[in-house]
């Protein structure tokens, strides 16, 4: 061993010194209100830790009226594919209200707090009282698309009847919007949704689930105990369910569930809750 090195631990030794090292915990960027939340898009591969509370509502008035911008969302943007820890804190009010241009295809893209991720962990968040309006396909109250993602104790929850994910602010039979969830739009590769709840109005048109819209996943030991209205009066209700709107075999495995929640068809594509 070289002389310098046998100095160093000597020293150690003697003295009691310790050497420590940096945990992926201590090493996270932490997140302190909402703004540092939207920055997320800056770095979508880094690990992050919300240290407190966070109140969004002011984002009813961010981007001329757009609100929070979903993170990892977009034809030119990348999937968030980092850590998000909550570290059980929670985020109130956050609003996305993204309007659909008919001919812009870039304004389909997936919506939700995430737009999509890849290979993310996110984890002990609850978001109270959000609002996501807008996207044809892959919307959710967190994730628009996930894709090889760990989601474990996230909840979503309504505690003033504000808590909404709606496909849609249009509806005329013609327009399809399909895969939407309560947590997560569309879930694939490999992801892993365990321990988590939605208690919130859920309102679309086609894959439409508490939990998840469209499943090739898994999802375990999670709940819903809101509403889903089906706001397509022109076809037949069709892929709605409590937990998941559609589920492909054999690519998904849905385990030890349940749902207190309700489920209302409008008449005539009124989207109205009743």
């Amino acid at each position: 061993m070289n002389r310098k090195y046998l100095v160093i631990a000597a020293l150690i030794v003697s003295f009691g010194l310790t050497v420590s090292t940096a945990s992926a915990a201590d090493s996270a960027r932490e997140i302190k209100n909402c703004q540092d939340l939207q920055d997320i898009v800056l770095n979508l591969d880094a690990t992050y830790k919300i240290v407190n509370d966070i109140d969004c509502t002011a984002t009813l008035t961010w981007n001329k009226g757009a609100g929070f911008l979903p993170i990892g969302s977009g034809s030119t943007s990348k999937p968030f594919s980092g850590v998000l820890d909550g570290q059980g804190h929670t985020i109130k009010g956050l609003y996305h209200a993204g309007w659909i241009k008919i001919y812009d295809i870039t304004e389909f893209s997936t919506k939700g707090v995430f737009g999509s991720t890849n290979g993310a962990t996110i984890k002990n968040i609850t978001l109270e009282d959000i609002y996501t309006n807008g996207g044809v396909v892959d919307v959710g109250g967190l994730v628009g698309n996930a894709k090889n993602t760990k989601i474990d104790n996230v909840h979503i929850v309504s505690r003033s009847n504000k808590g909404t994910v709606i496909g849609s602010s249009i509806s005329r039979g013609y327009l399809t919007i399909v895969n939407l969830g309560g947590l997560v739009g569309s879930s694939s590769d490999d992801t892993v949704i365990s321990h988590c709840s939605v208690d919130a109005r859920v309102i679309g048109h086609d894959r439409v689930g508490g939990v998840v819209g469209l499943n090739r996943a898994t999802i375990k030991d999670s709940s819903f105990s809101g509403k889903i209205q089906f706001i397509d009066g022109l076809r037949p209700a069709i892929n709605i369910g409590p937990i998941v709107g559609r589920n492909e075999w054999p690519h998904s495995k849905v385990e030890n569930v349940y749902s207190t929640g309700e489920v209302y068809i409008g008449q005539g594509g009124d989207w109205r809750w009743k």
